[in-house]
């Protein structure tokens, strides 16, 4: 059917690292690193369906930006020009 889609995550940028509610100083180095990786792979992990379903229909996924003006701007931009191919046989 030829459907782009275009995904964002509206959530904008995200910190994934650590803060001070976290409160790591009791953690040996090995699990405050483990717990950062976990972190991480879930908050990449929550936007694999975003990302998937732009790509697989010809769009792009906007993330880790808190400009959707920018987004939506750099969509409409992509959208600007399209082209369509077709081919008619003859009545043969």
């Amino acid at each position: 059917a030829s459907v782009v889609i275009y995904s964002m995550d509206a959530r904008g940028l995200q910190a994934v690292g650590f803060t001070a509610a976290d409160n790591t100083g009791d953690r040996s180095t090995q699990d405050v690193a483990s717990r950062l990786v976990d972190r991480r792979t879930e908050f990449y992990n929550s936007q694999d369906g975003l990302n998937y379903l732009a790509q697989q229909t010809g769009g792009f996924f906007i993330r880790d930006n808190n400009d959707l003006a920018a987004g939506i701007k750099r969509v409409l931009d992509d959208q600007s020009g399209y082209y369509l191919i077709a081919y008619r046989p003859d009545d043969s």
